[in-house]
């Protein structure tokens, strides 16, 4: 029994014994529950690819950092598309304005030297009046061919104005030749180009008359 205390005083004294043995350091591979929830080792179980603030893999967190700046990118300069643009309406084309003719077509040309009116249906032209219209028949009157007859077109800006036909007449003979088709009107032409008097039928407004030309030397 007094070996048993003499051992344990010298064990005492060295420093070896459980009254006197210091507590053992913290282990630096056991991580504590603050330095596991603030950044500091890693828990138990977790890899080298894991993140330390997160515990979640740095595989799927560089995932999802890539996808948001994907996002980020497409909010900043759109999905690279190009946008769309309405289409550009061309203007609107103005309407078409005729071209006036001198003086217009509701003022009348001047009356040409040589004509003379008689009466409210007659008319004397001269002779070198006349010879000029020999020569141009169309510089008297513009015609357009209609059922039964030829329409006076245009009437002011030609000398038949002044021989007494308006816009819209219809000259149905001449000197007793029928002038329904343009057979007609030719050989009507070619048998009265040298007489002296013309006589005209027409139709206004569906009432006929009746006009005469007498080609005089002065």
């Amino acid at each position: 029994m007094g070996r048993w205390r003499a051992w344990a005083v010298l064990v005492a004294m060295a420093g070896c014994g459980p009254a006197s043995a210091p507590s053992a350091a913290p282990s630096a591979a056991a991580p504590s529950a603050e330095g596991r929830g603030r950044g500091g080792t890693p828990d138990e179980g977790a890899t080298p690819d894991d993140d330390p603030a997160s515990g979640a893999p740095v595989a799927d967190r560089d995932a999802e950092s890539d996808a948001g700046d994907a996002v980020d990118e497409r909010v900043g300069r759109g999905t690279g598309d190009a946008p769309e643009v309405a289409p550009r309406r061309p203007p609107p084309t103005p309407p078409l304005t005729p071209t006036p003719t001198p003086g217009g077509t509701n003022v009348p040309i001047p009356k040409p030297a040589g004509i003379t009116q008689v009466s409210g249906s007659s008319w004397t032209i001269t002779e070198a009046l006349a010879d000029d219209w020999r020569a141009a028949p169309t510089s008297v009157a513009r015609l357009r061919e209609v059922p039964g007859g030829w329409q006076i077109v245009a009437a002011k800006t030609r000398p038949a104005y002044h021989l007494g036909l308006r816009s819209g007449d219809v000259i149905v003979s001449a000197n007793g030749h029928a002038l329904a088709t343009r057979a007609q009107l030719l050989m009507a032409w070619m048998d009265l180009r040298n007489d002296e008097v013309f006589t005209l039928v027409l139709l206004r407004d569906g009432v006929q008359r009746t006009h005469t030309y007498r080609i005089v030397s002065r």
